[in-house]
């Protein structure tokens, strides 16, 4: 059985004007480890690599320690862009708004202004930090057993966002339903067939991966309990027995 984390996150909570971008990262963890071991492992590799290449750095922190507006995004575009980098065959830079959809699998529904924007990536950093930051993912799965594979997002404009606002009249539970249902997008592309640094996946019987997945993310609003949202994104997928406590929502 291949074991998964699913780590999600989001920014831009309740837009004005931008977007609400709620991303997903899919990792291939070893089984035999806890998904806080493999975190804490995670942080380990990034400070002996950094020690190792002083002139590059890798950015692995919480999102109000890494990025701070003064800065702007010159220290955390090289990770950023690695990673993506990494998950999207190392297709060279520059890249497009619409190329950096693709590669996050992103549904999105562009006011007309944006949708014709043309801003290339990177922003701020050197293609060749992003290019040299790449070794670290590449040389992941051997130093530690932990694997990126995917990320993918989901972007919510405003118009969505305030019929859907409309709607529940609720802003934690949107933020719940769209993190969920990334989370079931990312569980089905775990069922086709992609090139990793573990070799191909094989096909599921009967559609249904033979995965044990994981996933992790922040309180929405503050709610302790997912389970209503979690039967209502994936139904007859879920099955008993059901444990739901204030740290966890679990279910085979």
């Amino acid at each position: 059985m291949n074991h998964y984390l699913i780590a999600t996150d989001e920014a831009g909570y309740g837009p004005n004007l931008g977007p609400l971008v709620v991303a997903a990262s899919v990792w291939r963890i070893p089984g035999h480890q806890s998904v806080r071991a493999c975190c804490e492992t995670l942080q380990r590799r990034a400070r002996s690599w950094n020690g190792d290449h002083r002139a590059k750095s890798v950015v692995l922190d919480d999102s109000k320690n890494a990025f701070q507006q003064a800065k702007g995004v010159g220290s955390i575009e090289p990770t950023v862009l690695s990673a993506l980098r990494h998950v999207a065959s190392d297709e060279p830079l520059p890249w497009s708004w619409h190329r950096l959809c693709n590669v996050l699998h992103a549904e999105v529904e562009q006011p007309r202004w944006h949708g014709e924007a043309s801003v290339d990536l990177p922003l701020k950093a050197a293609p060749s930090d992003v290019h040299d930051i790449g070794t670290f993912w590449s040389e992941l799965p051997d130093a530690t057993g932990l694997s990126l594979e995917r990320v993918l997002a989901d972007v919510v404009f405003p118009r969505t966002w305030n019929r859907l606002l409309d709607r529940f009249d609720n802003k934690s539970t949107i933020l719940t339903q769209r993190t969920l249902e990334l989370v079931r997008r990312a569980i089905v592309r775990l069922t086709e067939p992609i090139d990793s640094h573990y070799g191909d996946h094989t096909d599921p019987p009967n559609g249904r991966p033979p995965h044990d997945v994981h996933v992790l993310c922040d309180k929405h609003g503050g709610r302790n309990a997912y389970s209503t949202f979690l039967f209502e994104t994936f139904g007859d997928d879920m099955d008993a027995p059901w444990i739901e406590t204030e740290i966890e929502s679990a279910g085979e």
